[in-house]
């Protein structure tokens, strides 16, 4: 994997009330793909109130790399987020197997069109085929903390549902807030752009690239057979990965800052370093500090 000249991709994603974001999102991608051969995008939209639909069209009538479907109202039918977002997905899964137009795509890059990818470039993306890592889908990293935990399986890092580690430390009486930062956000470290690649179960961070032919007989699922929610990114990657796949977080592949998602780490760590040395301040000015470590020594011999 060297050269991205002379391969074609199809850019695939899902749009909600994306009138105010759109557009960037799409000049940032199909800029930061712009050293491939052929670059075509198809998005899927879905239960928008805003004008997603007039930005929609325009692109559509102006430009034939571009093209999308609406599935209008699912949210009656699906009320489930999860549920909803993996009908969607599986609409362009379903178009890239059945439609000729995308049958010499060499790669499918899954983006996030909520303004997680601003600081996607070519340097970023081209990174991914000069690595010599043999990769079958390569996901993002971020410049702040990462922060797609969700949609992370990694046997150390985030073995299992994060919410679902939130949910068992408040049954037995830890707060809401230590739950989210011990499930969450204590997770969500930050990967140095020269880091080794990261082999993982499933990622996503807001953009992945894949190679078209594995999704052949896959599909997404945002449901348990119980009925719960469940990170859609996480069903399809189990599925690929029974058949081989390997899949990586590269390093290099920055999409991102700090955002909405993982701004979180910033304050609540923020608050508790504050936190920490206002109360060590307190304790040397009651005596305590000093009191207290002489105790620990004596209990430590």
């Amino acid at each position: 994997m060297s050269s991205v000249i002379n391969l074609s991709i199809l850019i695939v994603g899902l749009v909600r009330n994306a009138e105010k974001t759109l557009h960037k999102d799409i000049e940032v991608l199909g800029n930061a793909f712009s050293d491939f051969a052929e670059v075509k995008f198809f998005l899927v939209e879905s239960d928008s109130s805003d004008k997603t639909i007039d930005v929609l069209n325009f692109y559509k009538a102006k430009y034939s790399f571009f093209d999308y479907v609406s599935l209008g109202k699912l949210k009656e039918k699906h009320p489930l987020r999860t549920d909803r977002i993996a009908v969607c997905r599986n609409e362009y899964v379903r178009r890239i197997n059945e439609l000729y137009i995308y049958s010499k795509i060499n790669y499918v890059v899954v983006a996030d069109l909520d303004n997680v990818n601003s600081l996607l470039n070519k340097d970023s993306v081209n990174s991914c085929w000069k690595s010599g890592v043999k990769w079958d889908v390569c996901t993002a990293n971020q410049l702040g903390a990462y922060y797609d935990i969700y949609a992370l399986r990694h046997k150390v890092w985030n073995p299992s549902d994060c919410f679902e580690q939130k949910d068992f430390l408040m049954k037995f009486g830890v707060n809401s807030e230590l739950s989210s930062v011990a499930s969450v956000y204590a997770k969500m470290v930050q990967i140095p752009a020269d880091s080794e690649w990261i082999e993982v179960d499933s990622a996503f961070g807001g953009l992945a690239i894949y190679k078209k032919e594995l999704f052949k007989d896959v599909s997404y699922c945002g449901l348990t057979e119980s009925g719960k929610e469940v990170c859609e990114h996480i069903v399809i990657h189990q599925i690929m990965k029974k058949k081989g796949a390997k899949i990586f977080i590269n390093p290099r592949l920055i999409n991102d800052g700090f955002n909405e998602h993982s701004i979180h780490t910033k304050v609540r760590f923020k608050f508790y370093r504050l936190l920490w040395r206002t109360l060590n301040v307190f304790l040397i000015k009651l005596g305590i500090k000093d009191l207290l470590k002489s105790k620990l020594k004596k209990i430590a011999k």
